[in-house]
């Protein structure tokens, strides 16, 4: 989480990470397909 806040500049003030704001960022990254072709299902 940390090193996606430093790349995808989810800082906040001290140059601490949002990791609520990168949580939306793997979120809509997820949603859109960006990370590729992934399950939450159970594959038998």
């Amino acid at each position: 989480m940390e090193e996606i806040g430093n790349k995808r500049g989810a800082k906040i003030s001290g140059g601490r990470i949002d990791f609520e704001k990168v949580a939306n960022i793997v979120l809509d990254d997820f949603r859109s397909g960006k990370i590729g072709k992934i399950t939450l299902e159970h594959i038998k």
